[in-house]
C-alpha cells in the first residue's frame, strides 16, 4: 500500500550559520593624499613677495633722484693746497703752511710758490711774478707799510693802494706800489709778518733788480703794470 508523502517538508539543520552570498562590487581603496605645501619665494608667499620688491624699487627710485651730485674737489682738500691764480694755462698746486707766533698767525705757501703768478684783488690787471727768501731793490721810501697774514695779503694791499690813489699816482703825486716785501718769520725779526710796498724800475734787459741778501723777505714783483696817464 502506498503512502502519500506530499505533506513532508525538509527542514534545515539550523545548526550552522546561513551563508548570503556576497554580490557587492569591490571599490578600490585609494592611499591617502599627502597635502601639497604652500607656494614660497625667500620665505614669503608670492603676492607678499611682489609687494616687497615694488616698495623697494620705488624706494631706491626716489632715493636716487635726491641724491646730490658729489663735487669735484672738497674744501678739506682746498684747506691745505690751491691753484695759484695765473693767467697762463699751467697751475701750480701750492702748499701752505701755517705759523703761529706769540701775538700773530701767518700763512706762508713758500717755497711752492716761486715764481708763480698772483692776481691781487682779483684783477688780472694786477699781476705778480711771487719770490721766495729774496727781496726786490728798490725805493728806500715804502708807500705801504702794514700787517699782512700772508704774501698775498700783503700783494693785495699793495694793489689796492694803486686803487684807492690811482689820481694821485698818474699825476705823479705819488709813487706805485709795485713791489713788496713780506716779512714771513714770527720770531727773530724786527717786523713780523709786516708788508712793504715800494717803488722799483722795471728794466726791459734784466727785469726787476733782486737783492739776495733780504732773505726775511718772500717778495712779489707786479709784472703787467700800466698807468692811465703815464708811460708805465
Amino acid at each position: 500500500m502506498s503512502r502519500d508523502y506530499s505533506d513532508l517538508q525538509v527542514v534545515a539543520d539550523q545548526s550552522y550559520p546561513e551563508v548570503v552570498p556576497q554580490f557587492a562590487d569591490k571599490v578600490p581603496v585609494e592611499p591617502p593624499r599627502r597635502a601639497t605645501p604652500p607656494k614660497r619665494i625667500c620665505g614669503l608667499p608670492p603676492k607678499r613677495f611682489w609687494i616687497v620688491v615694488a616698495v623697494v624699487v620705488l624706494i631706491t627710485g626716489a632715493s636716487n633722484d635726491d641724491t646730490p651730485s658729489s663735487p669735484a674737489t672738497t674744501e678739506a682738500d682746498q684747506a691745505t693746497t690751491e691753484p695759484t691764480k695765473t693767467s697762463t694755462s699751467t697751475t701750480a698746486s701750492l702748499s701752505t703752511r701755517t705759523i703761529i707766533g706769540p701775538t700773530q698767525t701767518l700763512y706762508r705757501d713758500c717755497p711752492s710758490s716761486t715764481d708763480t703768478i698772483y692776481e691781487a684783488i682779483g684783477s688780472s690787471n694786477y699781476m705778480f711774478r711771487k719770490r721766495c727768501n729774496v727781496g726786490f731793490a728798490g725805493s728806500p721810501n715804502n708807500v705801504v707799510n702794514i700787517p699782512a697774514t700772508s704774501l698775498d695779503d700783503c700783494i693785495d694791499k699793495c694793489a689796492t693802494y694803486n686803487e684807492n690813489n690811482n689820481t694821485e699816482i698818474a699825476s705823479r703825486e705819488s709813487n706805485v706800489c709795485n713791489s713788496v716785501c713780506w716779512r714771513h718769520r714770527v720770531t727773530g725779526d724786527d717786523w713780523p709778518g709786516q708788508c712793504f710796498g715800494s717803488t722799483i724800475q722795471n728794466s726791459t734787459s734784466s727785469g726787476f733788480p733782486v737783492d739776495e741778501d733780504q732773505i726775511k723777505c718772500d717778495s712779489g714783483a707786479w709784472i703787467n703794470q700800466e698807468i692811465p696817464g703815464r708811460g708805465g
